[in-house]
This record gives C-alpha cells, sequence and structure tokens, in this order.
C-alpha cells in the first residue's frame, strides 16, 4: 500500500497547501535579494553588513547612514508611524547615496525599492552630515 499525502487524505487542505507553496517562493523572489541588498548597502556605508539584518536595529542605523536624527528609524518601525516615517527618513538614504530624492518619495511607497537600487547598482555612499551624533549606535 503507498501512503497517502495529507491533502490526498484530507481534500480541504488543498488550498493551505498552494498557500504554503505560494508563500515559499514569495519569500524566495523578494526576501532574499531584499536581505542582500541590505547587506550590500551597510556595507557601502562602512558598516558591517549584519547590521542590516537585525529587525529594528537596521532602522536605527540605517537612519545614522542617511544623516538623520535616529527617531526617523524609529517611526518607520510601527505601522501608524511608518508612512510619515519613511516620507522623512528615504530621501535622505536616497541622497547618501548619490540617487535622486524622487526615488527616495518612491521608496516610502515601496520600501525595498531603495534597498535593491542601492545595494546592487553602481551607487556610492557619500557621508552626510547629521543633525544628531548617535553615540550609541555602531559605529
Amino acid at each position: 500500500m503507498i501512503p497517502q499525502t495529507l491533502v490526498e487524505q484530507f481534500p480541504f487542505l488543498q488550498p493551505l497547501a498552494w498557500y504554503g507553496m505560494a508563500f515559499n517562493v514569495m519569500f524566495i523572489i523578494f526576501f532574499i535579494p531584499t536581505a542582500i541588498a541590505w547587506w550590500r548597502l551597510h556595507e557601502k556605508a562602512g558598516r558591517p553588513g549584519w547590521t542590516g539584518l537585525i529587525p529594528f536595529y537596521n532602522l536605527i542605523v540605517l537612519s545614522r547612514i542617511a544623516g538623520a536624527p535616529y527617531w526617523q528609524g524609529v517611526l518607520c518601525m510601527f505601522v501608524y508611524t511608518a508612512p510619515i516615517g519613511c516620507l522623512l527618513l528615504m530621501p535622505k538614504v536616497a541622497r547618501s547615496y548619490g540617487l535622486p530624492p524622487a526615488l527616495g518619495y518612491a521608496s516610502a511607497i515601496l520600501p525595498p525599492l531603495i534597498f535593491l537600487v542601492a545595494g546592487f547598482g553602481p551607487a556610492d555612499y557619500q557621508e552626510q552630515a547629521g543633525p544628531v551624533a548617535h553615540r550609541h549606535v555602531h559605529q
């Protein structure tokens, strides 16, 4: 006797199996390139690449890279304040990599856009003089 899969035994699980497969495909297509771009983005700025992979901390370091106050990175962390934080922070990130600010505003709507363009593109980091010295953020 050949063992049956769960989907064959329980047909009502078939939509769940399709959802799981679609999630895995989306993970491979979107998350992995974005994570690699975060790593490269931080390395281009002279920071360790791993700082781009730590949730929440990466936004604080990104605000330091952009020369912005750390609270703009904090605003990007929360659901209700993320649009405001991204509108404030992303154009500064674009400027710090020599990209047009319009790309930064477009990235406020689709944040991985700037990470992919700056991380994989020929953009070089140009240090920005920030208004706040982040002593507590990794130098």
